[in-house]
């Protein structure tokens, strides 16, 4: 599962908004335009709504009290390579793949 998220993130990663095209214009994680996403956006366009709700809410509960929200989390990273460092850790920690 996080597996698939971090594939996405390596096509392509953005602070600020959930998804980006080609121009950097805001689109809808799972907009087939989409060239970047943020974490969240990447949760949103890999999985379900199930695990989706159930991979963000368990990573949420991971990044607290550090940071309020995962937005928050990945807009204060300076590289996606923070990003895939924290969900393959969060991955081992939860016992998910």
């Amino acid at each position: 599962m996080i597996d698939a998220v971090i594939a996405t993130l390596r096509k392509g990663w953005c602070k600020k908004l959930a998804a980006v095209n080609a121009y950097g214009d805001q689109v809808d994680a799972r907009d087939p335009n989409a060239c970047a996403w943020c974490l969240v956006g990447a949760v949103k366009a890999t999985l379900d709504f199930r695990d989706g709700y159930n991979l963000l809410h368990a990573l949420d509960e991971l990044i607290k009290p550090e940071f309020e929200c995962l937005a928050y989390f990945n807009d204060a990273c300076n590289n996606v390579d923070e990003v895939i460092l924290f969900l393959e850790m969060a991955s081992c920690r939860l016992n998910l793949s």
